[in-house]
């Protein structure tokens, strides 16, 4: 096409456009239609003082009412009176709570802010009035307390139901609470381990079903404060304050609700939300803090049998998470306290130097399951513990023995494991490798030089020089080269200092030699490397 047809088209076009708004403009003017024009924006009012009033007065007031309300008719079911007022109080109780409860029950809108205090404080009336019937006076109307706990559970189980009625995360707490203190005042094992676990596997289940994400973060401190008031001698039935020494295998019930709260976490969700993680530190925190103080206080007969256990637990939890939603919060916070289970078990059966020495192997398992759940926290936290470790073994004034050389065995591990796997961990790893290796260069001729005569020393580095060099020829890594050659000075500088001060004319002899021909065989092995380095195409 040329470029006056072109021009000729668009002519055309405008023309066309043009009568078609004269057209418009002909239709609009014959037509009573306004213009359109653009709808005002809507300005958000600040809030009045009067408005900021009338909220005052009409929900806080209110609320504020019902909780004093509450605590009054508290503070009268707890006070003792003769038998005919007691009953009456009792009935009145019982009244009042009926009352509120059917009350946030209705329709009204006056009533909608004032629905959930009214609905918890009837439950909580209710329940004290119950109570009355045995406690907080010398003279009960039952006598029985067979008959008034199982009176408990039947409003403890009615709260529940009104509480998801009214789909109140902040009921279902309250009405989770309730029973945990109808449990210890039982004050018997057989109800209080069954009611801890009927609660914390409830609460699971209500969370998902109703999908309150935030139910746990309550429940779960609930669970093991009250767990806590039994082992200190349930101070809530007016007995002196101390640690219960006849528990048995009953603190098992711990990790037993450590794993409900810690596998009901496991969810195709985001993994390491917000959260999940916290719940994860309070199951771990809570959880296991409470498992070491009844351990340390409680007189277990087994007790490093009972954190052996938990270990397993915490670590098969950490396990589920990782396999099941690559979570790498979770999956650190759960494996860690596992971690510290099985220390604190290993600290609990064995004596120093020997609980040092399988701690040292067991910073090997971490840094093996830390690489699975290719994790770099792990990783850094259980160098600085390995470092820590050693300085306490070493602080402590240990005897050294040939098993002390598991540190540095240890470490050359840990370096190689974490060089090969670098990649999986995405972690600039050089600096933690080269630690693990310094700590292994330096602690091993150590040991050494404490355990062999002193005329042997320096051979006995040589040899571990020798031993360095193979293991970087195999492996290709200069790293180990570096090493022996580190390793090749001490055995130097110790030999020259030994040999010029020794009377033995056979030792210098013999160390003289050996360092020559030492030296001569590393001269020639760096040249032969040089010169491989050099036929290299781009050398």
């Amino acid at each position: 096409m040329n470029t006056s047809s072109e021009k000729s088209e668009i002519s055309r076009l405008i023309e066309i456009v043009e009568n078609l708004n004269s057209r418009i403009a002909a239709i609009e003017a014959a037509l009573p239609v306004e213009p359109e024009t653009p709808a005002p924006e809507l300005k958000k009012e600040k809030e009045s003082s009067e408005d900021m009033e009338f909220r005052l007065g009409e929900q806080w007031f209110g609320k504020i009412g019902v909780v004093a309300f509450l605590f009054a008719v508290f503070y009268l079911l707890t006070f003792s009176f003769e038998n005919p007022v007691q009953v009456l109080i009792m009935l009145a109780g019982y009244f009042s709570g009926a009352v509120l409860i059917g009350a946030s029950f209705m329709k009204k809108e006056q009533m909608k802010s004032l629905a959930g205090y009214m609905t918890g404080s009837g439950l909580i009336i209710v329940y004290f009035s119950t109570l009355k019937l045995h406690y907080f006076t010398a003279d009960p109307i039952i006598i029985n307390q067979g008959i008034i706990i199982p009176l408990c559970f039947i409003i403890c189980i009615a709260g529940v139901f009104i509480a998801l009625k009214k789909n109140s995360p902040a009921l279902t707490v309250i009405a989770f609470v309730l029973p945990g203190i109808t449990a210890l005042l039982a004050d018997s094992m057989w109800v209080i381990a069954p009611v801890l676990i009927i609660l914390s596997a409830g609460s699971v289940i209500i969370e998902k079903r109703y999908k309150w994400e935030n139910l746990s973060l309550f429940i779960i401190p609930v669970i093991y404060i009250l767990f806590f008031l039994w082992f200190i001698n349930n101070p809530l039935t007016g007995r002196e304050i101390l640690a219960r020494q006849d528990i048995s295998f009953t603190v098992l019930i711990i990790p037993l609700l450590m794993g409900i709260f810690g596998f009901s976490q496991i969810e195709n969700r985001e993994p390491d939300g917000y959260y999940s993680v916290l719940k994860a530190i309070l199951n771990t925190a809570a959880g296991y803090l409470l498992f070491i103080y009844i351990t340390l206080n409680g007189n277990l007969v087994y007790p490093a049998i009972f954190n052996f256990v938990v270990s397993l637990l915490l670590l098969s939890v950490a396990a589920r998470h990782w396999i099941l939603q690559r979570s790498k919060i979770c999956t650190f916070l759960y494996s860690m306290a596992g971690y510290g289970a099985l220390s604190f078990a290993i600290i609990l059966k064995f004596d120093a130097p020997e609980s040092y020495i399988l701690l040292c192997w067991q910073s090997l398992l971490v840094v093996s399951t830390a690489l699975w759940f290719r994790s770099r926290f792990i990783v850094v936290a259980n160098f600085f513990i390995f470092f820590f470790l050693l300085g306490a073994y070493i602080i402590t004034g240990s005897e050294l023995n040939i098993q002390s050389l598991s540190f540095g065995l240890i470490a050359l591990i840990s370096a190689r494991l974490i060089n090969i796997h670098k990649l999986r961990l995405e972690l600039q790893s050089e600096q933690l490798r080269n630690a693990y290796l310094v700590i292994a260069v330096l602690f091993i001729p150590f040991v050494l030089y404490s355990l062999l005569p002193t005329a042997v020393v320096g051979i006995t580095w040589i040899t571990l020089a020798f031993i360095y060099y193979v293991i970087g020829k195999l492996i290709n890594n200069k790293k180990y080269r570096l090493m022996a050659s580190a390793t090749l000075m001490m055995a130097l500088v110790y030999i020259f200092i030994f040999g010029l001060t020794s009377s033995d004319i056979l030792y210098k002899i013999l160390s003289f030699l050996l360092v020559s021909i030492a030296l001569v065989i590393i001269s020639i092995v760096y040249a032969r490397v040089r010169t491989k380095e050099m036929d290299k195409p781009g050398s």
